[in-house]
Protein backbone atom coordinates (compact mmCIF):
# COMPACT_ATOMS: atom_id res chain seq x y z
CA UNK A 1 0.00 0.00 0.00
CA UNK A 2 2.87 2.68 0.96
CA UNK A 3 4.47 2.03 -2.15
CA UNK A 4 1.49 2.49 -4.56
CA UNK A 5 0.86 5.90 -2.70
CA UNK A 6 4.44 6.61 -2.75
CA UNK A 7 4.20 5.74 -6.91
CA UNK A 8 1.16 8.09 -6.96
CA UNK A 9 2.50 10.58 -5.31
CA UNK A 10 5.67 10.32 -8.01
CA UNK A 11 2.81 10.73 -10.83
CA UNK A 12 1.53 14.01 -9.56
CA UNK A 13 4.46 15.37 -9.08
CA UNK A 14 5.83 14.43 -12.57
CA UNK A 15 2.65 15.51 -14.07
CA UNK A 16 2.59 12.39 -15.76
CA UNK A 17 -0.95 11.66 -17.67
CA UNK A 18 -2.55 8.76 -19.29
CA UNK A 19 -4.32 9.65 -22.61
CA UNK A 20 -7.63 8.03 -23.98
CA UNK A 21 -5.64 5.66 -26.45
CA UNK A 22 -3.08 4.51 -23.71
CA UNK A 23 -6.95 3.60 -21.61
CA UNK A 24 -8.48 2.17 -24.68
CA UNK A 25 -5.49 -0.12 -25.29
CA UNK A 26 -5.27 -0.77 -21.79
CA UNK A 27 -8.83 -2.11 -21.82
CA UNK A 28 -8.17 -4.33 -24.87
CA UNK A 29 -5.11 -5.60 -23.50
CA UNK A 30 -7.62 -7.09 -20.47
CA UNK A 31 -10.08 -8.21 -23.06
CA UNK A 32 -7.80 -9.97 -24.78
CA UNK A 33 -6.57 -11.37 -21.91
CA UNK A 34 -9.61 -12.50 -20.19
CA UNK A 35 -10.99 -13.51 -23.54
CA UNK A 36 -14.16 -10.38 -22.82
CA UNK A 37 -15.22 -8.24 -25.08
CA UNK A 38 -13.91 -4.78 -24.88
CA UNK A 39 -17.44 -3.18 -23.78
CA UNK A 40 -17.69 -5.51 -21.10
CA UNK A 41 -14.81 -4.75 -19.59
CA UNK A 42 -15.44 -1.27 -19.56
CA UNK A 43 -18.58 -2.19 -17.46
CA UNK A 44 -16.41 -4.11 -15.04
CA UNK A 45 -13.66 -1.34 -14.46
CA UNK A 46 -13.72 2.08 -14.55
CA UNK A 47 -11.80 4.50 -16.80
CA UNK A 48 -10.38 6.26 -13.59
CA UNK A 49 -8.96 2.82 -12.57
CA UNK A 50 -7.50 2.39 -15.43
CA UNK A 51 -5.93 5.48 -15.69
CA UNK A 52 -4.77 5.08 -11.93
CA UNK A 53 -3.01 1.92 -12.56
CA UNK A 54 -1.61 2.90 -15.76
CA UNK A 55 -0.32 5.89 -13.62
CA UNK A 56 1.49 3.91 -11.47
CA UNK A 57 3.17 2.07 -14.13
CA UNK A 58 4.76 5.11 -15.64
CA UNK A 59 6.03 6.31 -12.18
CA UNK A 60 7.79 2.86 -11.92
CA UNK A 61 9.26 2.86 -15.47
CA UNK A 62 10.25 6.81 -14.33
CA UNK A 63 12.18 5.41 -10.56
CA UNK A 64 13.67 2.17 -12.53
CA UNK A 65 15.44 4.66 -15.48
CA UNK A 66 16.47 6.82 -12.69
CA UNK A 67 17.34 4.65 -10.02
CA UNK A 68 21.59 4.57 -9.41
CA UNK A 69 22.82 1.26 -8.52
CA UNK A 70 26.29 1.12 -7.03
Amino acid sequence: VKARLALEKIADLENLDASEDEINEEYARIGATYNVEVDEVKKMIAAEDIKADLLTSKAMTLVKANAKIN
